[in-house]
């Protein structure tokens, strides 16, 4: 169950040492087994969707496997050793594997079903993002995404989308970013270089709201927790991940932060 990097590398391994079993493999998502972490370089059309891809072209079919696109597992029934797919279908199993992955945290109080908001996790984000940028007409140097969130994927896609020329803000809840991976000098080196590249940062804040200017389409109005109101066309909420132990809690295994 999944189509990550986790259930790519099973695949791998599991052929060669075995090329009899029937490996069925059931994913959420419409493109399976591909490299997140580099979704975006593909926003800013650097690399083509190709270029994601980590099964080729024929791959799948080499490695026989059995692929069910846009088509989640819903129920597991671990006593009777079956699952029900998204379309209401039932798999039996012999064995089976979770390799459910994470998904994007989003606050509880954010409406990121309006438009203009984003989070940035699978190639759906990525596709959204870049086509609303699109339809607001606007050249890129006139066009202003607020990124929340300093840690690795809000820096990769700020670097991204400012290398083809559209304005950068990056909110920041901690004094200085990667709080978690870099000690503080290492840290302000980071910040200065990334100012540098004429993004801008906001340390030691918060959104606290966002609101559609209802005279300018597909403009937002961000208010920062300091009192600050940012006008931008998109907001990309890069605030880290959750993992995704639902399937498994109301199959009655037991997890803690993950599986």
């Amino acid at each position: 169950v999944g189509a990550g990097a986790a259930a790519y590398r099973f695949i791998q391994a599991y052929r060669e040492k075995n090329r009899e079993d029937e490996l069925h493999i059931f994913s959420k998502e419409e493109y399976p087994f591909y490299n997140r972490v580099l979704l975006p370089e593909y926003i800013n059309e650097e690399l083509p969707w190709e270029s994601l891809l980590k099964l080729k072209r024929g791959e799948l079919e080499k490695l026989k496997v059995n692929l069910y696109p846009k088509n989640g597992i819903h129920k597991i029934d671990a006593q009777g050793k079956k699952v029900v797919d998204g379309l209401g279908q039932t798999h039996s199993y012999d064995l089976l594997i979770l390799a459910t992955g994470s998904r994007a945290f989003v606050p509880s109080e954010v409406r990121i079903d309006l438009p203009g908001r984003f989070t940035m996790r699978e190639r759906g984000d990525a596709d959204r993002l870049k086509r609303y940028l699109a339809e607001t007409g606007l050249p890129p140097m006139e066009q202003h995404v607020v990124i929340v969130g300093g840690g690795l994927l809000g820096l990769e896609l700020a670097a991204a989308l400012k290398k083809v020329n559209i304005n950068i803000s990056i909110i920041q809840r901690a004094p200085r970013l990667m709080e978690r991976q870099l000690d503080p000098i290492s840290s302000r080196l980071l910040a200065e270089d990334v100012s540098e590249r004429g993004i801008q940062l906001y340390f030691d804040n918060e959104v606290s709201t966002v609101f559609e200017d209802k005279e300018s389409q597909y403009t937002l109005l961000v208010n920062l927790k300091t009192g600050r109101t940012l006008r931008c066309n998109a907001i990309v909420y890069a605030i880290g991940t959750r993992p995704n132990i639902t399937l498994a809690q109301e199959a009655g295994l037991e997890t803690r932060k993950g599986v």
